[in-house]
């Protein structure tokens, strides 16, 4: 209830209705900036991490070269590790 509120009234503030629009986009803006931080952050962290200097591309970069390690598969894992096998019923 109070954001319906906050937003009767401040709709009636002329400036605020003049450039709703512009006020909109600000703030998605402002939201998005935290993800652009992380994102660069992150990839600072992978160049460190892997050696390479600035400017070129860390070894997870690098086409041909996983950005993860392999999945595991079940059927690579030892027979007994797989859950497989019989399972008690009820009945």
């Amino acid at each position: 209830a109070g954001v319906t509120v906050l937003g009767s009234l401040l709709g009636r503030v002329p400036v605020v209705k003049q450039n709703i629009e512009a006020i909109l986009l600000l703030i998605v803006a402002v939201s998005v900036i935290p993800i652009g931080v992380e994102y660069l952050r992150e990839r600072a962290r992978r160049r460190r991490s892997a050696g390479a200097p600035p400017g070129e591309p860390a070894a997870s970069q690098v086409p041909g070269t996983p950005a993860f390690p392999p999945q595991v598969r079940a059927t690579d894992l030892p027979r007994a590790s797989r859950g497989g096998g019989r399972h008690a019923s009820n009945g």
